[in-house]
């Protein structure tokens, strides 16, 4: 797989994609082929460095993602191969790769929803109408949601 790995704060023209390898789902997780990613300031906060020890290096960045199930790992359901799906990887991170790592919990499957895959950088908004719509306590963050 390709992913840009960032080792050190740096500027935006020192970015380099990588080759790494092929992630394999864990028990409760998922992998996908990313189509899709948001870029946002955390981001740019991550490349320079901003979050020091909270975020070690190396790492690579982002949290929205969109794209195809890859594969379902061990005891994840509700999910199947080639299904489009957008998520948040939260602290995980790594969605600026061809293929990351998302959690079920916070992966919403977009024929459920009717949407695309250029909804990346709406994944938070669509986690939380999926479960607004479709009143899911197990996803809800806060209490009394």
């Amino acid at each position: 797989m390709k992913a840009i790995v960032i080792d050190q704060p740096c500027e935006a023209t020192d970015l380099e994609v990588r080759e790494l390898p092929d992630l394999q789902p864990a028990p409760g997780m998922l992998t996908i082929d990313v189509a899709y990613v948001g870029v946002g300031y955390v981001d740019v906060m991550l490349r320079r460095g901003e979050f020091g020890s909270l975020v070690p290096m190396p790492v690579v960045p982002g949290l929205e993602v969109s794209g195809y199930v890859r594969a379902i790992g061990e005891g994840t359901e509700g999910f199947y191969v080639g299904q489009q799906v957008v998520s948040m990887t939260l602290m995980d991170l790594g969605g600026y790769a061809t293929v990351a790592h998302v959690r079920p919990e916070l992966t919403v499957p977009l024929d459920q929803l009717g949407g695309e895959l250029d909804m990346a950088s709406a994944a938070a908004a669509g986690r939380q109408s999926h479960d607004g719509i479709y009143d899911n306590p197990k996803r809800h963050t806060h209490a009394g949601r």
